[in-house]
């Protein structure tokens, strides 16, 4: 695939993203590695959801821009991830309402209220509070990076990581339908939670699927 056609593809899903209301104005940033090792990420202090491809930049592991321009601030905690965990190869970074919400009060996902959490994206963890844009964010992920795929940043929204655009936006998506049905569950009086053999069930089908 040509640089273009990753763009393109960049692109199409930062819209999609954009018009599910998972990222708004120029919050969020996401990110591809590129098959000569480069990473493709959208600019600083732009909308996500009105970026023209020629807009992203190309920019080396060491932080250089290939292309001109401002990449996100975040750009050291994408090049952490893609450092540390091989199945990175795309990164998502926005600030969903609930996931915030959820990150803003210092809860985890529940686990075992809904099987899409155990089954499409296990453990959420939140990390401790960092100001974005500095060193610290990649300080407060680095714990998690080589065990979970998805985190909640203290504070400040949603981050996750997979193999392909279409699973990283699965994943994103699911994060945030998990905080809203867990916000409504806990306004009707709690969840009838899953059973610990449940949960083993569940991981156990879970461990099956990944491993097709």
């Amino acid at each position: 695939m040509s640089y273009e056609e990753q763009r393109q593809e960049l692109i199409l899903w930062c819209k999609r993203i954009y018009e599910r209301g998972l990222v708004f104005a120029s919050d969020g940033n996401f990110s591809m590695r590129l098959p000569d090792g480069n990473i493709l990420i959208t600019p600083s202090k732009r909308n996500k959801g009105f970026l023209d491809p020629e807009e992203l930049l190309v920019v080396t592991l060491e932080g250089n821009s290939l292309s001109g321009g401002t990449p996100s601030s975040e750009f050291p905690m994408h090049r952490y991830i893609y450092e540390t965990s091989p199945q990175a190869q795309v990164i998502l970074h926005s600030h969903p309402p609930f996931s915030t919400a959820f990150a803003s009060a210092g809860r985890s996902v529940p686990e075992d209220y809904f099987v899409e959490a155990p089954l499409f994206l296990g453990k959420v963890p939140v990390t401790e509070f960092a100001v974005p844009g500095t060193q610290d964010m990649v300080e407060i992920i680095k714990p998690y990076v080589s065990t979970t795929s998805n985190l909640l940043l203290k504070n400040h929204g949603a981050l996750v990581w997979d193999k392909t655009l279409e699973a990283a936006y699965n994943r994103l998506e699911v994060l945030e339908a998990v905080c809203r049905m867990a916000y409504y569950t806990e306004a009707l009086g709690g969840a009838d939670q899953i059973t610990p053999q449940q949960m083993d069930l569940l991981r156990a089908a879970k461990t099956k699927k990944d491993r097709v």
